[in-house]
């Protein structure tokens, strides 16, 4: 049955005709146009663009208070962060608390000046000057260190890669339990999640090292399922938190929103460097409070690098314990603050409506194969492109103490630590530069991303081509190469990974889209933790050059544009799209500039038509004003489909 026409002086209420919602419905031989009054615009990845009031004397400040709005979305960004790449910086604490693990393990023996500070502090070994090179002294009773003092090299390489598993759970599980039980639900149950891994994280305690570590990897795997968790929930209540707005026309708010939703999305993902500038901050000033700034031979409670194992074990804890308490008391707020959104329930029964409509025209399962056949370019686009990303960003991230480490060898630990915090202070400055330039015509999405992987190609390949020259001559260059590398990382590819598999996809099938490119992504940073961990410092540096100069190629590619456009561009187009009838979209989403060199290829451009959206609202007004006249008047769409195609198909 065809949908009853509103009454016009009903409809003039609504929102204007310019940026009203359309919807298509087929029937059984035409294909019927009606306006949803209620739907705008889903924003990229269910982040809510901040709806920004314009009243004349409060502009600027409004904007500046949608923007903090913005970033305090990004909590679960934060939380990500600070316990993921918080965990590549401990590994400098880790090696010089546990040594007979963590550089036995990677060296095979600790039994040379390079690695041993302290030579006179070895069990069993004869006393000796700090430094002083004594071949074969590194041994306990029997010739070896007790098995409680050792570990295995895949102990400490799950330490890196379980969490990515719990990630990617998460994502799965938890995306299911918030939309079949509330976001409301879903979001404790994360949190009850991450506090938990969280809380044995830091209180795991054993004589045998390799059983701590072991404890370790095993409740960061569980961390991991609660983090992976925040991603889906997280998004979806942003998205269904909306601001009224009491003094702005619909038309000001989608162009406000348009122009402001590359930054308000980048200044989300933004609490990702904060997190990781924070984490490693706490890091920092943990040790010096510690007193484990540089080694000390003189005493002999130390170990045989010169540090406090005690003291280190009071540091990683007193991190791991600061995260803990944060989301203890975010747990509690969520718990008896957190109501869920009536947005929420009304979706639950519009999708249930959209269900059962669209399983009278195509099944659940057809309509994923039709997401995967229409859209296959745009996904290798967001996907494969996160994929790379990932390998980049989280194979040195991850690795950052190791790195830092061969870089500028036998370094304090404080110095080592001081330096990590610096590279983390510079990349936090590059998500404000593309939050700056994301949304401007000169540059956009695409161009960020390919600009980004260039630069990370060009500088990761100079530092594997000088690598073993400046790390004997000139420490100092090598490092500044490295932070700039990580600089341009989060510029670019970082930042435009997460907003365009937000931007590019219809909203009834953005999540999943997005989640896929976010599944992606995390495989790539297990595949980097794999890898890594077996190879030394200028291969990771070679590897991440050859990941960069692949992610120029699938950007240049596959990867489209949506800076400036309207994404319920994307919402008409699916609908046509599931009805058989995509080759009748001409609207701006077929624009040549907003699709990938792989569209243009494949014809999609030829579709489009200047004035497409106009052609639609001159119709309706038409029915508009046959609903003066009819009862329950068609929207007949047989002079709309004519001015559309096949002339300009």
């Amino acid at each position: 049955m065809l949908p009853r026409a509103k009454a016009p002086k009903e409809r003039a209420t609504a929102v204007d005709d310019a940026d009203a919602g359309l919807q298509f419905e087929a029937s059984e031989n035409s294909l019927q146009l009606s306006r949803t009054q209620s739907e705008v615009e889903t924003p990229a990845n269910g982040v809510d663009v901040p709806e920004v009031r314009q009243a004349p004397r409060a502009r600027y400040w409004t904007v500046l208070m949608s923007m903090i709005r913005s970033m305090s979305a990004g909590a679960g960004m934060f939380i990500a962060a600070y316990f993921l790449i918080t965990t590549g910086q401990l590994k400098t604490v880790w090696e010089a608390a546990y040594p007979t693990c963590w550089l036995g393990a990677v060296h095979g023996s600790v039994n040379c000046a390079n690695q041993v500070r302290c030579p006179g502090l070895f069990p069993q070994c004869t006393s000796a000057p700090c430094q002083d090179n004594i071949p074969g002294f590194c041994t306990g009773p029997g010739g070896g260190y007790p098995s409680r003092d050792t570990c295995t090299r895949s102990i400490l390489i799950a330490n890196s890669c379980v969490v990515f598993g719990g990630i990617m759970l998460g994502m799965l599980g938890f995306g299911w339990v918030a939309d079949a039980l509330g976001r409301r639900i879903g979001s404790i149950c994360t949190a009850a999640v991450m506090v938990t891994g969280a809380l044995v994280m830091t209180f795991v305690y054993s004589v045998d090292i390799s059983t701590i570590f072991i404890v370790l990897s095993s409740f960061f795997g569980l961390l991991g399922i609660g983090i992976g968790g925040e991603y889906p929930i997280s998004a979806s209540r942003a998205a269904e938190h909306k601001q009224k707005i009491e003094e702005t026309s619909a038309h000001e708010r989608h162009q406000i929103q348009r122009r402001l939703r590359g930054a308000a999305i980048t200044l989300v993902f933004s609490m990702q460097g904060i997190g990781i500038l924070f984490g490693s901050l706490l890091t920092l000033v943990a040790i010096a409070v510690a007193k484990q700034t540089a080694p000390n031979c003189r005493i002999q409670s130390n170990n045989e690098m010169g540090y406090s194992q005690r003291a280190l074990s009071f540091v990683w804890r007193f991190v791991y314990g600061v995260g803990a308490l944060w989301l203890f008391g975010l747990l509690i707020h969520r718990f008896y603050f957190v109501q869920e959104d009536e947005v929420f329930k009304r979706a639950a029964k519009r999708r249930e409506a959209r269900r059962r409509r669209v399983l009278t025209l195509r099944s659940s399962r057809s309509e994923y194969r039709q997401l995967l056949s229409y859209y296959w370019s745009r996904l290798i686009g967001t996907g494969f492109t996160w994929f790379l990303n990932d390998v980049i960003l989280y194979g040195n991230r991850l690795y950052s103490g190791p790195i830092f480490n061969g870089i500028n060898e036998n370094a304090d630990l404080l110095i080592q630590n001081a330096w990590i915090v610096l590279n983390n202070g510079v990349s936090l400055v590059g998500y404000y530069l593309a939050a700056a330039i994301i949304d401007q015509p000169w540059c956009g999405r695409r161009r960020l991303q390919l600009f980004g992987f260039a630069m990370i190609a060009v500088f990761f390949a100079i530092l594997a081509g000088t690598y073993e020259h400046f790390r004997t001559s000139n420490r100092h260059a090598l490092i500044a190469l490295y932070i700039l590398a990580s600089f341009f990382s989060q510029v670019g590819p970082n930042v435009v990974t997460y907003v365009g598999a937000a931007e590019l996809y219809p909203s009834e099938v953005r999540a999943r889209a997005h989640g896929l490119s976010a599944f992606c992504g995390k495989l790539g940073a297990l595949v980097s933790t794999l890898t890594f961990g077996y190879v030394d410092i200028r291969t990771i540096f070679i590897l991440t050059a050859a990941a960069a100069v692949i992610g120029f190629l699938a950007t240049f590619i596959f990867l489209p544009d949506a800076t400036g456009l309207d994404l319920r561009e994307h919402d008409w187009e699916w609908d046509l799209t599931l009805r058989n009838h995509a080759e009748l979209y001409g609207g701006e989403a077929a624009n040549l500039r907003h699709l990938s060199l792989c569209e243009r290829w494949q014809g999609r451009g030829k579709r489009y038509t200047p004035h497409w959206r106009a052609q639609l609202r001159k119709e309706e007004r038409s029915s508009d004003a046959a609903a003066t006249k009819l009862a329950t008047p068609p929207i007949a769409a047989s002079t709309l489909i004519p001015s559309i195609a096949p002339d300009n198909r």
